[in-house]
């Protein structure tokens, strides 16, 4: 009998970068830092996002794959209030064009700039830069007060914003606290099987690593991280069907990554848990968030009264930052409602499909995996083969 939550998470490693792939792209990173601190010994240069939460996954738009991106801060040694968003921009602009082996390389972006890099093998990869200065004493003090934790606030950085249609802004953003909270909880999955995870790892790539303990932790997926990579290749599949304009609406990544930890820390899912029923624990908690959508705050609480991820005051979606308390994560719900419509349509459609593929007998269950992680890679997967359309003409009653 076939395993469908062992073969999904075979699935999820394929989204995943090889060990190949992440040697690249630290060595990458490693020669760009040390390019950067060559030129400005000031300037502190570290990843953020997926990579450093160990939940990278390769994206998906439009109904395509897409390269690979690892995205990092260059904290210049200034605050806010000494400098202005374009000025630093223009700093790091002009680092990286003052050499051949990034001039021709760069893409400009409203929070970023992007280094693209030639293909590995048959998949791309680029670094996005994104230029931020540290918070002011102003802030760090604000955010204590809002509740932030002091070991939190003294990494508080402020991003630099260049937009042609909106004035030049800082956004507020805290991303190695994040990771230190994010490693906090999920250490207790972690350590279930890691060294059997390692073991694998090296069993299988003996050509790049010397012993187990060579495997870098990113490998030690743990089933929360395994669920979010999940979450998030769903959600590209599914907005990309959407249409352009949709698929803009997509939730952002913070969103999937603190509703997952936030239920872990409290205690909702099992260390034990595997990446399917952590799935279907968020889901379920999702489910009852979505009753926001017809039900009043005071009604909500009580009838939901632990639930606190995600909050409605009045018509205002909120749902906090962990570690910045001036980062409202749902923020985009209040200005364009129909991404709060569209996240939740996405979750109950989620929860069928995982519901249909764990049935015994849906006997097409792989093509039911499809549907949410892309056709291409499960046909691969199974050895499938394309799907093929077929022609039959128009319907009677409509010609």
């Amino acid at each position: 009998m076939k395993n469908k939550k062992l073969e999904i998470e075979d699935l999820i490693k394929k989204l995943d970068l090889t060990p190949a792939m992440y040697n690249n792209a630290k060595e990458k990173y490693d020669v760009l830092k040390e390019f950067l601190k060559d030129k400005d010994e000031s300037i502190i240069f570290y990843p953020h996002g997926s990579f450093m939460l160990g939940t990278t996954v390769r994206p998906y738009k439009e109904q395509r794959e897409r390269n690979y991106d690892l995205d990092s801060i260059c904290l210049f040694n200034k605050r806010k209030n000494e400098t202005n968003p374009n000025e630093i921009r223009a700093q790091l602009k002009d680092l990286l064009e003052s050499t051949e082996i990034y001039s021709s390389k760069l893409e400009n972006y409203e929070r970023c700039i992007t280094i693209n890099y030639a293909d590995y093998g048959s998949l791309g990869f680029s670094i996005d830069a994104v230029p931020s200065a540290i918070a002011t004493d102003d802030t760090k003090i604000q955010m204590m007060s809002e509740g932030c934790l002091p070991e939190y606030v003294n990494t508080a950085i402020e991003v630099a914003e260049v937009n042609k249609d909106k004035p030049n802004r800082w956004i507020s953003s805290n991303p190695q606290a994040y990771v230190k909270w994010f490693e906090e909880i999920n250490e207790p999955f972690a350590s279930e099987y890691r060294s059997e995870r390692k073991r694998r790892i090296f069993e299988s790539n003996k050509n790049i690593y010397n012993s187990e303990e060579d495997v870098p932790e990113y490998f030690n997926k743990s089933s929360l991280q395994m669920a979010i990579q999940l979450l998030k290749r769903a959600r590209d599949v599914y907005f990309s069907k959407l249409g352009k304009e949709k698929e803009k609406l997509k939730p952002i990544s913070a969103i999937i990554s603190t509703i997952v930890l936030d239920t872990a820390k409290r205690d909702l899912i099992p260390h034990s848990a595997d990446v399917i029923e952590v799935i279907k624990i968020v889901l379920n908690e999702l489910k009852t968030y979505s009753k926001y959508q017809q039900l009043s705050e005071e009604r909500f609480k009580e009838l939901y009264e632990s639930k606190v991820t995600i909050s409605k005051k009045g018509a205002k979606w909120e749902m906090w930052n962990p570690v910045n308390p001036k980062d409202n994560l749902v923020d985009g719900w209040n200005t364009e409602p129909e991404r709060a419509k569209l996240f939740f349509e996405w979750i109950l459609n989620l929860d069928k499909t995982i519901l249909e593929i764990l049935d015994e007998n849906n006997i097409n269950y792989e093509r039911t995996i499809g549907n949410i992680l892309g056709n291409k890679i499960v046909e691969d997967y199974y050895g499938l083969g394309e799907v093929q359309t077929i022609e039959r003409g128009p319907s009677p009653w409509k010609v």
